[in-house]
Protein backbone atom coordinates (compact mmCIF):
# COMPACT_ATOMS: atom_id res chain seq x y z
CA UNK A 1 0.00 0.00 0.00
CA UNK A 2 1.28 3.54 -1.02
CA UNK A 3 2.38 4.99 2.61
CA UNK A 4 0.28 8.11 1.62
CA UNK A 5 -2.93 6.37 1.65
CA UNK A 6 -1.98 3.86 4.82
CA UNK A 7 -3.30 4.74 8.38
CA UNK A 8 0.31 5.25 9.43
CA UNK A 9 0.60 8.36 7.80
CA UNK A 10 -3.08 9.66 9.18
CA UNK A 11 -1.27 8.52 12.48
CA UNK A 12 1.98 10.52 11.81
CA UNK A 13 -0.69 13.63 10.88
CA UNK A 14 -2.35 13.37 13.50
CA UNK A 15 0.91 13.13 16.14
CA UNK A 16 2.12 16.24 14.34
CA UNK A 17 -0.74 18.07 14.86
CA UNK A 18 -1.75 17.32 18.54
CA UNK A 19 1.91 18.28 19.00
CA UNK A 20 1.87 21.56 17.39
CA UNK A 21 -1.70 22.20 19.06
CA UNK A 22 -0.27 21.45 21.88
CA UNK A 23 3.22 24.04 21.50
CA UNK A 24 0.29 26.52 20.47
CA UNK A 25 -2.05 26.29 23.53
CA UNK A 26 0.77 26.36 25.76
CA UNK A 27 1.88 29.66 24.47
CA UNK A 28 -1.40 30.99 23.81
CA UNK A 29 -2.27 33.82 25.91
CA UNK A 30 -5.97 33.86 26.62
CA UNK A 31 -8.37 36.68 25.97
CA UNK A 32 -11.64 38.13 26.70
CA UNK A 33 -14.04 36.06 24.80
CA UNK A 34 -12.65 33.10 26.41
CA UNK A 35 -12.48 34.27 29.75
CA UNK A 36 -15.83 35.77 29.39
CA UNK A 37 -17.94 32.30 28.80
CA UNK A 38 -15.65 31.05 31.62
CA UNK A 39 -16.36 33.78 34.49
CA UNK A 40 -20.09 33.05 33.46
CA UNK A 41 -19.65 29.27 34.33
CA UNK A 42 -17.83 30.49 37.23
CA UNK A 43 -20.46 32.77 38.52
CA UNK A 44 -23.69 30.54 38.27
CA UNK A 45 -24.87 29.10 41.66
CA UNK A 46 -26.12 26.39 39.60
CA UNK A 47 -27.59 25.43 36.12
CA UNK A 48 -30.75 27.08 36.16
CA UNK A 49 -28.74 30.35 36.88
CA UNK A 50 -26.07 29.48 34.53
CA UNK A 51 -29.00 29.92 31.57
CA UNK A 52 -30.21 33.29 32.61
CA UNK A 53 -26.30 34.28 32.85
CA UNK A 54 -25.07 33.14 29.73
CA UNK A 55 -27.66 35.64 27.57
CA UNK A 56 -25.23 38.38 28.71
CA UNK A 57 -23.16 36.61 26.06
CA UNK A 58 -26.12 35.88 23.83
CA UNK A 59 -25.18 31.80 22.77
CA UNK A 60 -27.27 29.08 23.20
CA UNK A 61 -26.94 26.98 26.49
CA UNK A 62 -24.98 23.52 26.26
CA UNK A 63 -21.57 25.60 25.77
CA UNK A 64 -21.67 27.21 28.91
CA UNK A 65 -23.02 24.01 30.98
CA UNK A 66 -19.72 21.60 29.55
CA UNK A 67 -17.62 24.79 30.40
CA UNK A 68 -19.97 24.46 34.47
CA UNK A 69 -18.95 21.01 34.31
CA UNK A 70 -15.19 22.05 34.04
CA UNK A 71 -15.22 23.93 37.15
CA UNK A 72 -17.89 21.78 39.06
CA UNK A 73 -15.04 20.79 41.39
CA UNK A 74 -13.03 24.12 41.58
CA UNK A 75 -11.75 26.95 39.20
CA UNK A 76 -9.19 24.90 36.52
CA UNK A 77 -8.22 26.60 33.83
CA UNK A 78 -6.27 23.43 32.83
CA UNK A 79 -9.62 21.82 32.49
CA UNK A 80 -11.14 24.67 31.19
CA UNK A 81 -8.12 23.92 27.78
CA UNK A 82 -8.38 20.04 28.03
CA UNK A 83 -11.80 19.80 26.71
CA UNK A 84 -11.24 22.21 24.24
CA UNK A 85 -7.93 20.31 23.01
CA UNK A 86 -9.47 16.99 22.95
CA UNK A 87 -12.80 18.26 21.04
CA UNK A 88 -9.93 19.41 18.63
CA UNK A 89 -8.03 16.25 18.43
CA UNK A 90 -11.08 13.89 18.19
CA UNK A 91 -12.16 16.25 15.22
CA UNK A 92 -8.76 16.10 13.56
CA UNK A 93 -9.12 12.22 14.36
CA UNK A 94 -12.34 11.88 12.14
CA UNK A 95 -11.24 13.83 9.47
CA UNK A 96 -8.29 12.08 8.59
CA UNK A 97 -9.19 8.56 9.54
CA UNK A 98 -12.97 8.17 8.87
CA UNK A 99 -13.79 10.20 5.27
CA UNK A 100 -12.16 9.23 1.93
CA UNK A 101 -9.80 12.26 1.28
CA UNK A 102 -6.98 12.84 -1.01
CA UNK A 103 -3.57 12.26 0.68
CA UNK A 104 -2.33 16.02 -0.30
CA UNK A 105 -5.88 17.25 1.70
CA UNK A 106 -4.94 15.58 4.65
CA UNK A 107 -1.58 17.24 4.36
CA UNK A 108 -2.81 20.77 4.85
CA UNK A 109 -4.93 19.81 7.47
CA UNK A 110 -3.24 19.82 10.59
CA UNK A 111 -1.89 23.71 9.48
CA UNK A 112 -5.26 24.64 8.61
CA UNK A 113 -6.18 28.04 9.80
CA UNK A 114 -9.32 26.81 11.44
CA UNK A 115 -8.19 23.67 13.38
CA UNK A 116 -5.26 24.38 14.66
CA UNK A 117 -5.88 28.43 15.17
CA UNK A 118 -9.17 29.77 15.31
CA UNK A 119 -10.84 26.77 16.44
CA UNK A 120 -7.65 24.81 17.60
CA UNK A 121 -5.62 27.09 19.77
CA UNK A 122 -7.89 29.81 20.96
CA UNK A 123 -10.26 28.56 23.22
CA UNK A 124 -14.33 28.91 22.09
CA UNK A 125 -17.08 26.90 21.07
CA UNK A 126 -16.67 26.43 17.47
CA UNK A 127 -14.99 23.38 18.03
CA UNK A 128 -17.76 21.75 19.64
CA UNK A 129 -19.54 22.39 16.62
CA UNK A 130 -17.28 21.49 13.62
CA UNK A 131 -16.46 17.75 15.89
CA UNK A 132 -20.18 17.68 16.42
CA UNK A 133 -21.06 18.10 12.82
CA UNK A 134 -18.42 16.06 11.40
CA UNK A 135 -19.71 13.13 13.93
CA UNK A 136 -23.24 13.34 12.69
CA UNK A 137 -21.25 13.02 9.01
CA UNK A 138 -19.93 10.35 10.07
CA UNK A 139 -22.48 8.45 11.82
CA UNK A 140 -24.65 9.12 8.67
CA UNK A 141 -22.03 7.26 6.09
CA UNK A 142 -22.39 4.11 8.22
CA UNK A 143 -23.36 0.76 5.76
CA UNK A 144 -26.36 1.43 7.76
CA UNK A 145 -26.87 4.92 8.12
CA UNK A 146 -27.32 5.74 11.77
CA UNK A 147 -30.14 8.42 11.40
CA UNK A 148 -31.08 9.17 14.81
CA UNK A 149 -27.43 9.40 15.87
CA UNK A 150 -26.71 11.88 12.82
CA UNK A 151 -29.51 14.02 14.08
CA UNK A 152 -28.33 13.72 17.91
CA UNK A 153 -25.52 15.26 17.00
CA UNK A 154 -26.98 17.95 14.73
CA UNK A 155 -29.51 18.54 17.77
CA UNK A 156 -26.71 19.25 19.81
CA UNK A 157 -24.63 21.23 17.63
CA UNK A 158 -27.57 24.11 17.19
CA UNK A 159 -27.40 24.53 20.79
CA UNK A 160 -23.60 25.85 20.83
CA UNK A 161 -23.74 28.56 18.28
CA UNK A 162 -26.26 30.45 17.29
CA UNK A 163 -24.81 30.76 13.54
CA UNK A 164 -24.69 27.36 13.32
CA UNK A 165 -28.87 27.00 13.05
CA UNK A 166 -28.50 27.08 8.92
CA UNK A 167 -25.87 24.26 8.74
CA UNK A 168 -27.59 22.50 11.17
CA UNK A 169 -30.95 22.56 9.26
CA UNK A 170 -29.93 22.31 6.30
CA UNK A 171 -27.97 19.04 7.16
CA UNK A 172 -30.64 17.44 9.29
CA UNK A 173 -33.40 17.94 6.58
CA UNK A 174 -30.80 16.74 3.81
CA UNK A 175 -30.46 13.21 6.10
CA UNK A 176 -34.02 12.82 7.05
CA UNK A 177 -34.73 13.08 2.69
CA UNK A 178 -31.63 10.83 1.66
CA UNK A 179 -33.62 7.84 3.71
CA UNK A 180 -37.13 8.67 3.05
CA UNK A 181 -36.21 8.86 -0.38
CA UNK A 182 -34.17 5.21 -0.05
CA UNK A 183 -37.08 4.24 1.23
CA UNK A 184 -35.87 3.52 5.11
CA UNK A 185 -38.05 5.40 7.07
CA UNK A 186 -42.31 6.23 6.12
CA UNK A 187 -43.30 9.48 5.48
CA UNK A 188 -44.96 9.96 8.56
CA UNK A 189 -41.87 9.56 10.25
CA UNK A 190 -39.93 11.80 7.91
CA UNK A 191 -42.40 14.77 8.77
CA UNK A 192 -41.69 14.30 12.54
CA UNK A 193 -38.25 14.21 12.36
CA UNK A 194 -38.40 16.90 9.96
CA UNK A 195 -41.14 18.55 12.52
CA UNK A 196 -38.65 17.88 14.97
CA UNK A 197 -35.79 19.40 14.10
CA UNK A 198 -37.49 22.87 13.13
CA UNK A 199 -38.80 22.64 17.04
CA UNK A 200 -34.92 22.24 18.01
CA UNK A 201 -33.92 25.05 15.93
CA UNK A 202 -36.94 27.44 17.31
CA UNK A 203 -35.50 26.74 20.94
CA UNK A 204 -32.40 27.25 20.15
CA UNK A 205 -32.80 30.57 19.07
CA UNK A 206 -35.56 31.69 21.27
CA UNK A 207 -32.78 31.13 24.13
CA UNK A 208 -30.33 33.14 22.19
CA UNK A 209 -32.71 36.18 22.76
CA UNK A 210 -31.14 38.33 25.32
CA UNK A 211 -32.36 40.23 28.20
CA UNK A 212 -33.86 42.68 27.83
CA UNK A 213 -31.41 45.23 28.91
CA UNK A 214 -29.11 43.80 27.26
CA UNK A 215 -27.38 44.68 24.08
CA UNK A 216 -29.21 43.45 20.67
CA UNK A 217 -26.34 42.57 18.08
CA UNK A 218 -29.29 41.81 15.37
CA UNK A 219 -29.83 45.06 12.70
CA UNK A 220 -32.83 44.21 11.41
CA UNK A 221 -35.07 40.66 10.84
CA UNK A 222 -35.31 42.37 7.29
CA UNK A 223 -32.23 43.10 5.66
CA UNK A 224 -31.12 46.05 3.08
CA UNK A 225 -29.68 43.33 0.75
CA UNK A 226 -28.51 46.06 -1.78
CA UNK A 227 -26.90 47.91 1.11
CA UNK A 228 -25.39 45.43 2.31
CA UNK A 229 -23.97 42.73 -0.47
CA UNK A 230 -20.61 43.63 -0.92
CA UNK A 231 -19.82 43.45 2.60
CA UNK A 232 -21.57 40.42 3.42
CA UNK A 233 -19.16 38.94 0.24
CA UNK A 234 -16.33 40.26 1.86
CA UNK A 235 -17.41 38.35 5.06
CA UNK A 236 -17.82 35.17 2.89
CA UNK A 237 -14.61 35.54 1.51
CA UNK A 238 -12.88 36.52 4.71
CA UNK A 239 -14.50 33.22 5.91
CA UNK A 240 -13.64 30.75 3.24
CA UNK A 241 -9.37 32.28 2.83
CA UNK A 242 -8.38 33.74 5.97
CA UNK A 243 -6.39 35.48 4.49
CA UNK A 244 -5.42 38.22 6.85
CA UNK A 245 -2.67 41.16 6.88
CA UNK A 246 0.60 39.01 7.48
CA UNK A 247 2.40 42.69 7.66
CA UNK A 248 0.55 43.99 10.28
CA UNK A 249 1.68 43.05 14.08
CA UNK A 250 -2.16 43.01 14.87
CA UNK A 251 -3.18 40.64 12.35
CA UNK A 252 -5.87 38.59 13.42
CA UNK A 253 -9.33 39.66 11.91
CA UNK A 254 -7.38 42.34 9.73
CA UNK A 255 -8.30 41.26 5.89
CA UNK A 256 -5.74 41.35 3.46
CA UNK A 257 -7.04 42.83 0.72
CA UNK A 258 -10.77 44.69 0.32
CA UNK A 259 -11.09 45.49 -2.94
CA UNK A 260 -14.41 44.91 -4.28
CA UNK A 261 -13.85 43.39 -7.96
CA UNK A 262 -12.01 40.46 -6.37
CA UNK A 263 -14.34 39.49 -3.86
CA UNK A 264 -16.88 39.84 -6.14
CA UNK A 265 -14.84 37.54 -8.45
CA UNK A 266 -14.09 35.03 -5.68
CA UNK A 267 -17.84 35.21 -4.03
CA UNK A 268 -18.65 33.58 -7.93
CA UNK A 269 -16.32 31.38 -8.12
CA UNK A 270 -16.72 29.46 -4.40
CA UNK A 271 -20.78 29.55 -4.90
CA UNK A 272 -20.79 28.25 -8.49
CA UNK A 273 -17.67 26.04 -7.25
CA UNK A 274 -18.67 24.68 -3.99
CA UNK A 275 -22.24 23.52 -5.55
CA UNK A 276 -20.99 21.86 -8.91
CA UNK A 277 -18.06 19.54 -7.17
CA UNK A 278 -20.38 18.62 -4.60
CA UNK A 279 -22.19 15.38 -4.90
CA UNK A 280 -25.84 15.85 -6.41
CA UNK A 281 -28.25 13.98 -3.52
CA UNK A 282 -26.64 17.04 -1.79
CA UNK A 283 -26.80 20.38 -3.35
CA UNK A 284 -29.90 21.64 -2.54
CA UNK A 285 -29.88 21.27 0.87
CA UNK A 286 -25.84 22.72 0.74
CA UNK A 287 -27.58 25.68 -1.31
CA UNK A 288 -30.68 25.82 1.81
CA UNK A 289 -27.81 25.89 4.08
CA UNK A 290 -26.00 28.51 2.79
CA UNK A 291 -29.30 30.94 1.94
CA UNK A 292 -29.09 30.81 6.06
CA UNK A 293 -25.67 31.53 6.24
CA UNK A 294 -25.90 34.45 4.07
CA UNK A 295 -29.01 35.62 5.88
CA UNK A 296 -27.58 35.78 9.37
CA UNK A 297 -24.43 37.56 7.45
CA UNK A 298 -27.06 40.26 7.18
CA UNK A 299 -28.54 40.80 10.05
CA UNK A 300 -26.68 39.69 12.79
CA UNK A 301 -23.75 42.38 13.97
CA UNK A 302 -20.54 39.96 12.98
CA UNK A 303 -16.70 40.62 12.88
CA UNK A 304 -13.97 38.46 13.25
CA UNK A 305 -12.85 35.22 10.60
CA UNK A 306 -14.55 33.26 12.72
CA UNK A 307 -18.26 34.46 12.58
CA UNK A 308 -17.64 34.50 8.65
CA UNK A 309 -16.51 31.31 8.79
CA UNK A 310 -19.73 29.29 8.27
CA UNK A 311 -20.01 29.41 4.96
CA UNK A 312 -16.52 27.39 4.51
CA UNK A 313 -17.70 24.98 7.31
CA UNK A 314 -20.83 24.55 5.53
CA UNK A 315 -18.77 23.63 2.32
CA UNK A 316 -16.75 21.76 3.91
CA UNK A 317 -18.88 19.25 5.86
CA UNK A 318 -21.04 18.77 2.55
CA UNK A 319 -17.63 18.28 1.07
CA UNK A 320 -17.22 15.51 3.75
CA UNK A 321 -20.80 14.55 2.91
CA UNK A 322 -19.74 13.98 -0.75
CA UNK A 323 -16.14 12.14 -0.08
CA UNK A 324 -17.45 8.82 -1.01
CA UNK A 325 -19.06 10.18 -4.40
CA UNK A 326 -17.08 13.01 -5.39
CA UNK A 327 -16.53 14.70 -8.65
CA UNK A 328 -13.44 14.97 -10.90
CA UNK A 329 -11.48 17.96 -9.54
CA UNK A 330 -13.28 18.44 -6.62
CA UNK A 331 -10.08 17.76 -4.64
CA UNK A 332 -8.61 20.50 -6.73
CA UNK A 333 -10.84 22.67 -6.04
CA UNK A 334 -10.75 22.41 -2.36
CA UNK A 335 -7.31 22.90 -2.49
CA UNK A 336 -8.10 26.65 -3.42
CA UNK A 337 -8.81 26.90 -0.06
CA UNK A 338 -7.02 25.27 2.23
CA UNK A 339 -3.98 26.31 0.91
CA UNK A 340 -4.74 29.31 1.88
CA UNK A 341 -5.95 28.73 5.28
CA UNK A 342 -2.68 26.32 5.67
CA UNK A 343 -0.26 29.42 5.16
CA UNK A 344 -2.79 31.63 6.97
CA UNK A 345 -2.55 29.04 10.18
CA UNK A 346 1.16 28.36 10.58
CA UNK A 347 1.56 32.40 10.68
CA UNK A 348 -1.11 33.15 13.30
CA UNK A 349 0.21 29.70 15.11
CA UNK A 350 4.02 31.58 14.68
CA UNK A 351 2.90 34.71 16.38
CA UNK A 352 0.82 33.65 19.01
CA UNK A 353 3.91 31.47 20.16
CA UNK A 354 6.29 34.14 19.73
CA UNK A 355 4.14 37.70 20.76
CA UNK A 356 1.45 38.13 23.79
CA UNK A 357 -2.23 37.58 22.33
CA UNK A 358 -3.44 39.15 25.32
CA UNK A 359 -1.10 40.86 28.44
CA UNK A 360 -3.96 39.86 30.42
CA UNK A 361 -1.87 37.98 32.79
CA UNK A 362 1.07 40.01 33.36
CA UNK A 363 -1.49 42.65 34.11
CA UNK A 364 -3.09 40.40 36.40
CA UNK A 365 0.19 39.11 38.44
CA UNK A 366 0.47 43.02 39.02
CA UNK A 367 -3.05 43.80 40.22
CA UNK A 368 -2.46 40.83 42.70
CA UNK A 369 1.02 42.09 44.01
CA UNK A 370 -1.13 45.57 45.45
CA UNK A 371 -3.55 44.17 47.82
CA UNK A 372 -6.07 46.77 47.35
CA UNK A 373 -8.56 46.79 49.86
CA UNK A 374 -10.83 48.19 48.21
CA UNK A 375 -11.57 46.88 44.53
CA UNK A 376 -10.06 47.57 41.44
CA UNK A 377 -12.20 49.43 38.87
CA UNK A 378 -11.35 48.94 34.98
CA UNK A 379 -12.31 50.09 32.12
CA UNK A 380 -13.05 49.31 28.81
CA UNK A 381 -15.79 46.46 30.89
CA UNK A 382 -14.58 43.76 28.12
CA UNK A 383 -10.82 43.80 28.54
CA UNK A 384 -11.48 43.31 31.84
CA UNK A 385 -12.98 39.53 32.16
CA UNK A 386 -9.40 37.85 32.20
CA UNK A 387 -8.62 40.15 35.00
CA UNK A 388 -11.49 39.12 37.25
CA UNK A 389 -10.25 35.56 36.43
CA UNK A 390 -6.87 35.26 37.16
CA UNK A 391 -7.01 37.30 40.12
CA UNK A 392 -9.97 35.74 41.50
CA UNK A 393 -11.64 38.77 42.46
CA UNK A 394 -14.30 40.84 41.18
CA UNK A 395 -13.91 44.33 39.72
CA UNK A 396 -15.28 47.64 39.16
CA UNK A 397 -16.59 48.14 35.81
CA UNK A 398 -16.54 51.90 35.28
CA UNK A 399 -18.98 50.87 31.95
CA UNK A 400 -21.98 49.50 34.41
CA UNK A 401 -20.88 51.23 37.53
CA UNK A 402 -20.89 47.61 39.36
CA UNK A 403 -18.47 45.29 40.78
CA UNK A 404 -18.78 42.49 38.27
CA UNK A 405 -16.68 39.10 38.17
CA UNK A 406 -18.00 39.02 34.17
CA UNK A 407 -18.84 41.80 31.98
CA UNK A 408 -22.39 42.56 30.63
CA UNK A 409 -23.43 44.12 27.52
CA UNK A 410 -26.05 45.74 28.30
CA UNK A 411 -27.34 48.84 26.75
CA UNK A 412 -25.60 52.24 28.08
CA UNK A 413 -22.80 50.30 29.11
CA UNK A 414 -19.05 50.49 27.34
CA UNK A 415 -19.44 48.36 24.62
CA UNK A 416 -18.50 51.69 22.55
CA UNK A 417 -15.73 54.28 23.87
CA UNK A 418 -17.12 56.53 26.60
CA UNK A 419 -17.21 59.99 26.15
CA UNK A 420 -14.90 62.11 28.48
CA UNK A 421 -17.83 63.23 30.60
CA UNK A 422 -18.85 60.66 30.92
CA UNK A 423 -15.82 58.64 31.65
CA UNK A 424 -14.47 61.45 34.06
CA UNK A 425 -18.27 60.68 36.00
CA UNK A 426 -17.73 57.22 36.30
CA UNK A 427 -14.30 57.64 37.79
CA UNK A 428 -15.48 60.20 40.09
CA UNK A 429 -18.61 57.64 41.21
CA UNK A 430 -15.96 55.27 41.79
CA UNK A 431 -14.14 57.20 44.29
CA UNK A 432 -17.21 58.56 46.13
CA UNK A 433 -17.42 55.19 46.81
CA UNK A 434 -13.88 54.28 47.82
CA UNK A 435 -12.51 57.21 48.19
CA UNK A 436 -9.16 56.10 46.88
CA UNK A 437 -8.22 52.92 44.74
CA UNK A 438 -6.81 51.93 41.25
CA UNK A 439 -7.76 51.71 37.75
CA UNK A 440 -6.81 49.60 34.70
CA UNK A 441 -7.27 50.78 31.34
CA UNK A 442 -6.37 49.42 28.20
CA UNK A 443 -3.49 51.94 26.50
CA UNK A 444 -4.51 51.32 23.22
CA UNK A 445 -6.21 54.81 21.34
CA UNK A 446 -8.72 56.13 21.77
CA UNK A 447 -8.56 55.32 25.28
CA UNK A 448 -4.89 56.76 25.48
CA UNK A 449 -7.03 59.83 25.03
CA UNK A 450 -7.72 59.52 28.72
CA UNK A 451 -4.38 59.55 30.04
CA UNK A 452 -3.83 63.49 30.42
CA UNK A 453 -7.41 63.58 32.51
CA UNK A 454 -6.37 60.86 34.40
CA UNK A 455 -3.16 62.77 35.23
CA UNK A 456 -4.29 66.25 35.67
CA UNK A 457 -7.66 65.82 37.25
CA UNK A 458 -8.95 68.55 39.59
CA UNK A 459 -10.77 66.33 41.86
CA UNK A 460 -8.43 63.67 42.23
CA UNK A 461 -4.72 62.68 41.86
CA UNK A 462 -3.30 60.17 39.57
CA UNK A 463 -0.52 58.12 38.74
CA UNK A 464 0.64 55.69 36.22
CA UNK A 465 1.79 52.89 38.50
CA UNK A 466 2.28 50.32 35.85
CA UNK A 467 1.90 49.86 31.80
CA UNK A 468 2.02 46.03 29.73
CA UNK A 469 6.22 46.01 28.84
CA UNK A 470 5.14 44.75 25.58
CA UNK A 471 2.16 45.22 22.96
CA UNK A 472 -0.47 42.14 22.31
CA UNK A 473 -1.75 41.00 19.33
CA UNK A 474 -4.86 42.09 20.35
CA UNK A 475 -4.21 46.22 21.19
CA UNK A 476 -6.78 46.59 23.41
CA UNK A 477 -5.65 43.86 25.96
CA UNK A 478 -2.25 46.21 26.92
CA UNK A 479 -2.64 47.60 29.88
CA UNK A 480 -1.86 50.29 32.02
CA UNK A 481 -2.46 50.64 35.93
CA UNK A 482 -3.02 54.11 37.84
CA UNK A 483 -3.09 54.73 41.85
CA UNK A 484 -5.91 57.65 42.06
CA UNK A 485 -7.30 58.83 45.06
CA UNK A 486 -9.43 61.69 45.95
CA UNK A 487 -8.05 65.30 46.44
Amino acid sequence: MNFLQSKSFNYLLLFFFLVLLGISKYYHEPWRDEFHSLCISLAAKNPVNLFTLRGYEGHPYIYYFILYLTQLFGKSYLAFILVHYVSTAITMYLVLFKFQLHWFTKLLLPFNYYLLFEFGTLNRQYIFVLMLLVLSVYFFLQDKPKLYASLFCIAIAAHIHLQALPICFGLGMCFIAQQFFNQKISLSISLLLGASLMAVIFLSYYTCIPPSDCFNRVHEFIPDIVGNFLSVIKKVNYGNLTLFNWNDFYFWNEPLFQNGMPHILLFILFTIGSVYFLAKPFRLFYLIALSGIFYMLFILNTWGFRHFSFAWIAFFIFYLLSSTQQRKWSTAFILIWLIPQAVSGSIACYRDIKYPFSNCGETAKVLETLKSPVPIAGYLNYTLDGLTYVTGKPMYYLGTEHLETYTKFVDGSDFEIMEVDRFMKAVNIYLQKYKNGYLVINNSNPTTNFRSLLLSSTTFTGKIIYSSSTESIIPDESYEIYKIERK
